[in-house]
């Protein structure tokens, strides 16, 4: 499919990615790939990691900023270091459930613990703007967007992690991301992929880390709520159509923003809904109710 990025050129925003968790996986991508073309974005990421931070920054591109800050709300606490380094978290595990599992506890199992001071997004100085938040925290998203109250009014799309499992002990679930971002005037867009672990002894052809159908996680995407789009700015609703439809595919909800845009921007026939029609399927729909 074609770039948006590339069809809006110099009318292309800015994007403002900040990446909480940054920790770079051999077969992953991080989710917002797509985003960045050289000129059009400025990333700030997050990795506490020593051996993985020094990967980022060593893989740097221009606009891009790699701290080893641990994100959180802004209180000291302790970080559980865990046989599998993508794993560590503010929380510690949960081995009453992780137990239960198939391939969790030799993943999930503490190796070192030290404290730490947590620091709030809204108050780091590299961060001058946040357009899209990527985070992979195992079990912190709440006390990440806690701390990130001022950013996340502009911002426009939250990818989280979110467990259906209890983990951690303590963590919040799913239930406490989904509310804790709709009342922030979020609505869920999109569950990719879930990953399914299987209950011991059991395992699904012979493979520890293939489930069937008991979800313990997955990827939350959240966009600013597409039923109150009149709420964004005409730049908010670019940046939204740039940010869904370079990174999951969604056409459908980029032509919406697009259309809300030229509607804000009384740009009419002239607009960037009629162009991007033609690029998607060809020619431009007739519209028979307001959106």
């Amino acid at each position: 499919m074609f770039s948006l990025i590339d069809m809006l050129g110099k009318l292309a925003p800015t994007m403002n990615i900040v990446d909480v968790g940054a920790m770079a996986l051999a077969d992953e991508p991080a989710p917002y790939h797509n985003l960045l073309k050289p000129g059009k974005f400025r990333l700030v990421g997050f990795e506490p990691g020593a051996a993985a931070l020094a990967e980022l920054r060593q893989t740097a591109k221009p606009g891009m900023t790699f701290l080893p800050h641990v994100v959180g709300a802004g209180k000291p606490g302790a970080f559980y270091e865990c046989a599998a380094p993508m794993c560590s978290s503010l929380f510690a595990p949960n081995p009453a459930v992780l137990n239960l599992f198939q391939g969790l506890p030799e993943l999930i199992s503490t190796v070192g613990t030290s404290p730490t001071e947590t620091r709030r997004l809204d108050d780091l100085p590299e961060i001058t703007a946040m357009d899209v938040l990527k985070i992979d925290v195992q079990g912190a998203e709440v006390a990440v967007f806690s701390g990130a109250e001022r950013l996340l009014r502009d911002c426009v799309l939250v990818h989280t992690e979110v467990n259906f499992a209890e983990m951690y002990k303590n963590q919040p679930l799913f239930a406490d991301v989904d509310a804790f971002l709709r009342a922030r005037g979020f609505a869920l867009h999109h569950l990719s992929p879930c990953h399914t672990r299987c209950f011991y002894p059991i395992s699904a052809n012979g493979n520890s880390y293939q489930g069937l159908t008991q979800t313990q996680w997955a990827d939350a995407i959240y966009v600013k709520d597409y039923a109150r789009l009149e709420r964004l700015s005409p730049e908010q609703l670019l940046k939204l159509a740039v940010a869904v439809h370079e990174c999951y595919g969604s056409f459908d909800l980029a032509q919406l923003a697009l259309r809300r845009r030229d509607k804000l921007t009384k740009a009419g026939s002239s607009g960037l809904w009629p162009v991007y029609m033609k690029r998607l399927i060809g020619s431009v729909p007739a519209i028979d109710k307001d959106a």
